[in-house]
Parts: C-alpha cells; structure tokens; sequence
C-alpha cells in the first residue's frame, strides 16, 4: 500500500522546537518579568523608606510639644512634597488629629485613614499597593519618635507610573529578546538539523529504498559515532551480506541454467538414441518378418529348379524371379546393417 506522506522530518522537528521554545521563552520571561517587578516594588519600597526615615529627623523636632507651628510644619512638607516628587504626605497626632497633608484637605480634622491608625496601633511601617483615582501608588504609614515615645504619625504617597513605564520598557526588551533568541535557536537548530540529523537519515531513506530494488548501495559512511552512524554502519554491512548473497545466489542460478542445458542436452540425445533403437528394433523386426518368407521363396524356387530342365522355357523366368528376391533379400540386409 502507498505510504501516505505527511511533514517532513525537518519542518516536524523545528515546529516541536519552536513550540518548546516558544513555551520555554514565555515561562522565561514571566518568571523574569515577575522578579524586575518585585525587585522594582521592593526598591521603592525601600526609597519610601528612606524618605520616611528623612522625614523622621525634618518633623520631629517640631512636634517636640502639641503647640507646634503648623504653619511650619506644613510649608516643610510643602517644600519635601515638589522636592521629591511624593503624590501626597499626611501628618497627624497620636489622636489621629490632621496636623498638615500635602493635598490641603482635612487638615485639623481627625483622619479616618486606615494606614495611619494600622501604624499607630502596631508602631509599625505599614505598606501597601493601591490605586486612587485610576493610578498605581504606593502608600506606606509610619508612626513618628521623639525620646522613645511616640508624637504622631505619618502617610507618604508614591507614585508607581514610572515603575509601570519601566517595566512595560523592560517588558519590550524581554519579549524582544525571547522572540530574537527563539528565531535565532531555530535557524542555528535548522542548520545543525540538516547537517547531523535530517541529511543522514535521508541517505540512510534512500539507501534502505534501494534496498527494495535491485540496486545495493555501496560505501554507507557512518556520520559520527551516535545512533544515525551505528544505523549507517549496520546497513552498510548488511548491504555488503546482501550483495555477497545476490552474487551467490546469482551463481547458482547461472549453475542451475548450466545444468538444465546439459539435462535437455542429455534428454535430446536419450530421445534421439530412443528414437534410433526404436528404428532399429523396427529394421531388425521387419528383416525378421520379410527375411523368413524370402528364405522359404528361395528354398521352393531352388526345388522347382531341380524339377525343371534348362532347356525348359520356365527355367528362365524362375532365374528372373529368383534374382528379383535375392535382390530383396539383400537390400534387407543392408537396411538391417544401416539400423
């Protein structure tokens, strides 16, 4: 039966790399995409925390007693705020009393703000992600020290755009990479492909096909020391087996013509000499029938001529018929020699 033809053995085995690699180089680049993203979050974390940390040592001396100028207090986080670029900075007492925000609102009010009750309570940074008003930012609550004691609280606002630009940037840069390194691994995989895998195996293709017919392939070279050259090596010899055996076999059908040539030699000349004992048994039977009757003609033609005279006018046509049957007699001889 045909054998049906599907994809080549190259175009199957670069479409199962490319789909590995594929898979590989999306898995590669979430993993990666997922740790420049922690990274990235924990080194804002950590420029929060240093900002804090600024804060700490800029406010506190102010709020050494509860009748600090607020004024003051509110032009420094002013001042920070544009320096540094935060989204919004609140301040408040240890009764959650608003003493300054960045924002302008609220201020004298007690906040209901959950981070900054979350870090007065534990004594505590408190962080966390979030968006208001449809953008990312990082809010992080700290409680403020003075002597040991706590004086108020804190809530600082970052935003966290410049990270998400940095990373869709990142991001480019990756899938750019992957996609680069995945055509590159699949070209240099072709190429090696055909030269070490594909190559081989259409020799050894068309070497076992002609295998089927009656030419047999001469000098397989084996293509490394691997599985493809221990196949060519294999069939190399086993080629070389088959054409000892087809010379063999060629030989002894050329013996076998040779014999039943001289067979049918030898039956031609069996029927022939058949054929001649047969005339011969046929001559001798026929000189036997013919040459009994003659002997008896000529022993009455020798007992007529002793009756008769030679005068007598009968005496001479006896001599004729007895010529005649001497004649026969003796060309039955002669046919019994020949036969």
């Amino acid at each position: 039966a045909p054998v049906k033809q599907g994809l080549g053995l190259r175009t199957t085995i670069l479409v199962n790399i490319a789909l590995v690699m594929f898979v590989t180089m999306l898995l590669i680049s979430f993993v990666v995409l997922t740790i420049a993203r922690k990274t990235v979050f924990e080194q804002k974390v950590r420029t929060g925390e240093i900002m804090l940390a600024s804060l700490q040592h800029l406010l506190t001396p102010h709020l050494e007693t509860r009748n600090a100028d607020r004024a003051l207090v509110i032009d420094l986080i002013d001042r920070y705020t544009r320096t540094t670029g935060l989204a919004g900075l609140v301040l408040a007492d240890t009764e959650l009393t608003v003493l300054a925000d960045s924002g302008g609102a609220g201020i004298g009010g007690r906040s209901g703000d959950e981070d900054l009750a979350a870090a007065l309570r534990s004594g505590e940074t408190v962080t966390r992600a979030g968006s208001l008003r449809g953008r990312e930012y990082l809010f992080m609550a700290a409680p403020l020290y003075l002597a040991g004691s706590t004086v108020g609280v804190m809530k600082i606002s970052l935003p966290l755009a410049d990270m998400e630009k940095s990373m869709a940037l990142f991001q480019n840069l990756v899938i750019l990479f992957s996609v680069t390194t995945a055509i590159a691994f699949v070209i240099i995989g072709s190429l090696l492909l055909g030269r070490y895998v594909v190559k081989p195996l259409e020799n050894l293709v068309e070497a076992t096909e002609a295998l089927t017919g009656e030419y047999l392939p001469q000098g397989l070279q084996p293509t490394g020391r691997n599985q493809i050259g221990t196949l060519a090596a294999s069939l190399s010899g086993m080629s070389e087996k088959l054409r000892e055996y087809k010379q063999a076999v060629d030989h002894y059908i050329q013996s076998l013509k040779e014999s039943n040539r001289e067979l049918r030699r030898a039956q031609e000349e069996l029927i022939r000499s058949e054929k001649l004992s047969s005339v011969g048994r046929l001559a001798a039977g026929v000189a036997h029938e013919i040459g009994n009757p003659i002997g008896i003609i000529l022993g009455y033609l020798e007992i007529l001529r002793r009756s008769l005279s030679p005068a007598d006018d009968n005496a001479d046509a006896l001599a004729r018929v007895e010529s005649e049957v001497l004649r026969i007699d003796r060309i039955i001889r002669e046919l019994l020699s020949f036969a």
